[in-house]
C-alpha cells in the first residue's frame, strides 16, 4: 500500500507562480525623458553612469491570472506524478505569525519590500484554497505546519516527504525534495538537530534574524558540532550568547532568535513559541 504524503510548501509554489507570470523592469528617467528600460539594477549600473543622479522605477508587466494558475497546477502535478502519493496537502503561511509578535530586535523578515510581491500572489493563493487541500493554522507559517505534520504522519506509519526549496526545513527530520534542484534527500534527526543549533548560532539573514555578531553559517556548523558532543545542547547555545553579550543582553539575545529560527515539530512546540510572543507582546504593552 502506497502511503506517500507529499508535504507542499505552498507559500514557494504561489510566490514562483506568480512571479513566473509577470515580467519587471526598471526604467530609468531624466526629468521627463526615458534614458532607458533595462532588466535590473545590475543591468542599470553597466549601462548608465552616476545612475543616482537619475529616477528609476520599477514597471510589471503582468500575464493574465490563468497564467499563473496554470503554473501553480504543473508545479503540483510534477510533485504527484514523481511521488505517487496517496494524499497531497499544501501548506500555508497565516498572518500575523507568532514571529511577528515576538520580534524586538529587528522586525521579522523586515528588509522585504511588500510592494515588489507578485501581483498575482494572493489569486495563486486562492486558487490553491479552491482547488487542493490545503492546511493553514492560526498564527504559523507554512514551515511550522509542514513540521508538525511531518512529525505526525511518520508516526501514523505513513511516508511523509518534505517538498520545498527553504533550506531551514532541514531542521525537520526525514526525506525532502527540493523542487527548484529536482533532488531527493533525507535528513536525519542529528542532521535536523545541528541545522536547528547552527542557526541558533548564526541567526538567518535571509529572515533577518540577528544570531551572534561576528559568527557566519561556517563557524555556526563547527560550534554546533562541538556542542552536540556534550548535553543541554539549548543551554550551550544560551551560554555563546552570554560569552558574547553578557549577563544583562545575551539570555534575551538568545531566547528571541532561538523562537525566531526554530521550526516547530509539535504541538508542544507551537505552545512555547505562542507563549514566548505573549510575553513579550505583554512586556511590550506595559513599557508603552
Amino acid at each position: 500500500m502506497n502511503k506517500t504524503v507529499l508535504l507542499i510548501d505552498g507559500d514557494i509554489v504561489c510566490y514562483k507562480s506568480a512571479a513566473a507570470a509577470q515580467k519587471t523592469s526598471i526604467v530609468v528617467w531624466d526629468n521627463d525623458a526615458v534614458v532607458g528600460e533595462f532588466k535590473n539594477i545590475t543591468e542599470c549600473r553597466a549601462n548608465i553612469d552616476n545612475l543616482e543622479l537619475y529616477e528609476t522605477q520599477v514597471q510589471v508587466y503582468a500575464e493574465p491570472e490563468h497564467h499563473a494558475f496554470y503554473n501553480v497546477k504543473r508545479a503540483i502535478q510534477f510533485m504527484e506524478d514523481r511521488f505517487k502519493p496517496y494524499r497531497t496537502i499544501v501548506c500555508l503561511s497565516d498572518a500575523p505569525t507568532y514571529r511577528d509578535m515576538l520580534a524586538t530586535i529587528r522586525k521579522y523578515k523586515g528588509h522585504r519590500d511588500p510592494s515588489l510581491k507578485p501581483m498575482h500572489l494572493r489569486a495563486c493563493r486562492e486558487y490553491l484554497q479552491n482547488y487542493y487541500e490545503t492546511c493553514l493554522m492560526e498564527h504559523l507559517e507554512a514551515d511550522d505546519t509542514i513540521g508538525i505534520l511531518n512529525s505526525r504522519i511518520a508516526e501514523e506509519g505513513s511516508k511523509p516527504i518534505v517538498c520545498s526549496t527553504d533550506k531551514d526545513l532541514d531542521q525537520l527530520p526525514g526525506y525532502h525534495y527540493n523542487f527548484d534542484k529536482d533532488i531527493e534527500y533525507e535528513v536525519t534527526p542529528h542532521q535536523a538537530d545541528h541545522k536547528l543549533l547552527s542557526q541558533a548560532l548564526s541567526g538567518d539573514s535571509t529572515d533577518n534574524i540577528p544570531g551572534i555578531e561576528g559568527v557566519g553559517p561556517k563557524t555556526a556548523d563547527q560550534l554546533a558540532q562541538g556542542i552536540m558532543r556534550g548535553t543541554s545542547w539549548r543551554e550551550a547555545v544560551k551560554n555563546e550568547y552570554i560569552n558574547k553579550y553578557g549577563w544583562d543582553d545575551g539570555p534575551k539575545r538568545f531566547k528571541e532568535t532561538w523562537y525566531l529560527v526554530k521550526i516547530c515539530r509539535s504541538e508542544d512546540d507551537v505552545e512555547e513559541l505562542r507563549a514566548e510572543s505573549q510575553r513579550v507582546m505583554s512586556q511590550n504593552s506595559q513599557m508603552a
